[in-house]
């Protein structure tokens, strides 16, 4: 996919002109957004073949569901990452043509590239629709594929909105040249006047990198306040099929506490896992509920007090 977007970048770009006056259609793009995912860093799969071995963690070491938290939203910003990037590129540029209520880029085709792309940007009723479209080169218009689909609702300010976009790799897949993604994601984000952000994300009967012969179903939510607390909910698979519903939550300064539901690989409950860690993500306190002689630290240590489950 990410080859597949480069060569979208170069042909709806190649021949572009200086920014132009088209700038209520660019800030609908979701690149303008900031929907990208952040935890706080110290210092990724659907799967994980190491999930079974995160209860081995020990107080003062860096806490092991803080560092799952970490890894697994990488793959959603990896995911939305080329999308966003393609996004921002093709708006920076003016529109092939531009009227009252659309501006389109394209159609363009590099002179290299079987491929041929158009992105357009409709303004409706409440916000804007948009669309990017690909086609074999010596295709009929006819044959344009929607490959990402969106909606932004613009708020006060340019900072603000909220929306929509879906992006389809099982349509990029049958144009002359593609990547090897399969399934599709459909994602949500809001930014409000505090500039608070939410932002779900569910992947489609995908196949990632690491398990190619695979198709997975996937979800995520992440919320973070400015300058406040922020979680991230998502589930996790280990090598043995066991799975992990997990809601991570933290403070600004890092500090903070994952909650997991766990479940075996016939869909029994395991019972839950609480860890909690602190400003420099080191373990402070760690419980599995079916196992007593896994308790480490004190539940008073933690920053928050009580336990939040996720609701994926």
């Amino acid at each position: 996919m990410k080859r597949l977007l480069a060569l979208a970048v170069l042909a709806l770009t190649a021949c572009g002109l200086p920014i132009g006056n088209a700038d209520d259609f660019r800030e609908a793009s979701p690149s303008r957004q900031g929907i990208d995912i952040k935890v706080p860093a110290n210092g990724q799969a659907l799967e994980s073949d190491e999930v079974g071995q995160i209860q081995q963690g020990l107080l003062g070491e860096q806490a092991a569901w803080y560092k799952t938290t970490r890894t697994v939203t990488v793959v959603v910003n990896t995911a939305t990452a080329a999308i966003l990037k393609l996004c921002e590129s093709i708006v920076s540029y003016e529109p092939t043509t531009v009227t009252d209520d659309t501006a389109v880029w394209g159609p363009w085709t590099d002179s290299l590239s079987p491929n041929t792309y158009k992105f357009t940007v409709t303004k409706v009723a409440n916000g804007y629709d948009y669309v990017l479209e690909g086609k074999g080169k010596t295709e009929a218009d006819s044959a344009f594929r929607k490959l990402l689909t969106g909606h932004h609702e613009p708020g006060a300010t340019k900072k603000q909105g909220k929306g929509t976009f879906s992006v389809d790799w099982n349509k990029a897949a049958e144009l002359p040249e593609h990547g090897n993604e399969i399934g599709s994601a459909d994602f949500t984000y809001e930014r409000n006047a505090q500039m608070d952000v939410t932002v779900g994300v569910k992947f489609n009967q995908v196949a990632d990198n690491d398990h190619p012969g695979k198709k997975v179903d996937a979800r995520y939510a992440f919320a973070k306040k400015s300058g406040a607390d922020g979680s991230f909910e998502f589930i996790v698979i280990n090598g043995k099929a066991e799975s992990f519903a997990v809601k991570s939550r933290w403070q600004d300064g890092g500090a903070g506490r994952s909650d997991v539901n766990a479940k075996t690989a016939t869909g029994a409950v395991l019972g839950t896992i609480a860890e909690c860690w602190g400003a420099t993500f080191l373990e402070t306190y760690y419980a599995e509920s079916w196992n007593p002689n896994a308790l480490q630290g004190k539940e008073s240590d933690c920053v928050f007090a009580t336990a939040e489950y996720s609701t994926l």
